[in-house]
């Protein structure tokens, strides 16, 4: 009887090793890839998107027209960000040398966007996103509105609540961090002539992800001329 006690205290003892074992290695488990791009062209979609095609902007534009629209259908506020954010700053329209619309959201924003097709274009959401580890590097695009007809798409980033050193901030799983205060209040706003939210400090944000040079009229080759970019040659 004093063996058999052993044994089974023992037994125990290993499956609860065994079982802190395993949610250690799920926790750092990394999800497959749910988006996916062409090979030679990571600005296309695998799915829709031609070898031989080079990417329009113009197809961009009608997607973020698409999406807007649906958003006020549904209460969400979509909100341009990253280097969409420059262009909207400078003229209130996709950089000429931009490939990609950024677009990101917050609080109620993110659960009311679903999954949405109809004959031209698809709002996928990622399953994974509800997994908010930034080891999940695989996911850090929690979902995504593709243009069919093109393959062109709009990336779009859930940003989430914390607090740090009492301060209260908002992240993403793609490592952006940003004070709460530098985001909200959100205000209304023209992008590529379609209705969208902005942070609250569109100068703070723009210098602490470029540096204060991304404010010069500036950039490479092209220069900010009575309200366009023009390139010099």
């Amino acid at each position: 009887m004093k063996y058999l006690f052993i044994f089974i205290i023992a037994l125990v003892i290993i499956l609860i090793i065994i079982s802190l074992i395993y949610k250690g290695l799920k926790s750092n488990f990394i999800n497959p890839k749910f988006f996916n791009e062409l090979k030679n062209n990571s600005h296309l979609d695998s799915r829709y998107g031609k070898y031989n095609k080079n990417l329009n902007q113009s197809d961009l534009i009608s997607t973020l027209e698409f999406f807007t629209e649906y958003c006020k259908k549904k209460n969400i506020k979509p909100i341009i960000m990253h280097g969409s954010l420059i262009g909207l700053y400078f003229n209130n329209y996709i950089l000429p040398w931009d490939d990609d619309i950024d677009i990101i959201l917050v609080g109620d924003s993110i659960n009311n966007l679903k999954n949405y097709e109809n004959l031209h274009y698809l709002i996928e959401v990622n399953p994974y996103s509800k997994n908010r580890s930034k080891k999940d590097i695989n996911n850090i695009i929690d979902a995504r509105v593709i243009n069919k007809n093109s393959g062109v798409f709009i990336d779009i980033t859930f940003f989430y609540e914390y607090y740090s050193n009492g301060m209260r901030m908002l992240t993403a799983k793609d490592t952006h961090i940003y004070n709460y205060n530098d985001i909200y209040p959100l205000k209304q706003s023209n992008f590529c002539d379609c209705d969208v939210y902005i942070p609250s400090n569109v100068k703070k944000c723009l210098i602490q992800e470029y540096g204060k040079n991304v404010l010069l009229p500036s950039y490479k080759n092209w220069k900010f001329i009575n309200g366009k970019w023009i390139k010099n040659l």
